[in-house]
């Protein structure tokens, strides 16, 4: 939940929750890793959480 809230509100400041790899929040937190992970994780994830990934403004499972 801490990577989700994270990530919410990065989208909610920058208009997209597209992350830079190396993006580090102003407290330490790995948010560029830690939405890695969750694209490496996609297929083994649940719907539920799938589905809010999905919902963020911006969000892409593969990063070009």
């Amino acid at each position: 939940e801490e990577g989700f809230a994270q990530l919410t509100t990065y989208a909610q400041a920058e208009g997209s929750a597209r992350v830079p790899y190396r993006y580090r929040t102003a407290e330490g937190y790995q948010l560029g890793k830690w939405v890695g992970s969750q694209r490496d994780q996609q297929d083994s994830m649940s719907a539920d959480r799938r589905q809010r990934l999905k919902a963020l403004k911006g969000w892409v499972w593969k990063a070009v």
